[in-house]
């Protein structure tokens, strides 16, 4: 049981690390700014996810 709760918070600390770092970089102040943040984080998000992705199926078929 410890070793999936550890999994789970691995997991929702890759998945936040790109809204925590963009907001702490970026440090929005109106509306437009936050949601601004939001959408750059999760393409960047959307991104390493694509990439990892990428690289698993150039892993798996070599």
């Amino acid at each position: 049981m410890p070793i999936f709760l550890i999994l789970i918070v691995l997991v929702a600390a890759m998945m936040a690390s790109p809204y925590v770092a963009l907001f702490y970089w970026l440090a929005p102040s109106t509306t437009a700014g936050i949601v601004g943040t939001f959408a750059l984080a999760s393409g960047l998000l959307l991104m390493i996810m694509v990439l990892l992705g990428i690289i698993m199926h150039h892993r798996n078929n070599r």
